[in-house]
């Protein structure tokens, strides 16, 4: 993922965000599904997650992998809030 590459500057905190997103993706699309069914939506969902997810490199790389994964799975929902809101917002 491209926005990984421009967001973080540390050869190897970008490599561990590579990898968990690569790890992830397919929950993290998942999870987004659940609440759209439009697939541009879900890309937008999934995009901030790991934006909001780039910022915390350090804190992911201290939580053991089920706390990662959850920490993940509540990053997608909290991206899904954030775009409703915003949807709404709009309307």
């Amino acid at each position: 993922m491209i926005l990984i590459t421009a967001m973080i500057d540390d050869e190897d905190d970008r490599n561990f965000m590579h990898m968990v997103y690569e790890i992830n993706k397919q929950l993290m699309f998942s999870i987004a599904f659940r609440y759209t069914n439009n697939r541009e939506d879900c890309e937008d969902i999934v995009h901030d997650a790991v934006e909001k997810l780039c910022g915390k490199v350090e804190k992911l790389k201290s939580l053991q992998d089920f706390a990662l994964k959850s920490y993940v799975i509540r990053a997608v929902f909290h991206a899904k809030k954030d775009r409703l809101c915003l949807f709404l917002i709009e309307k």
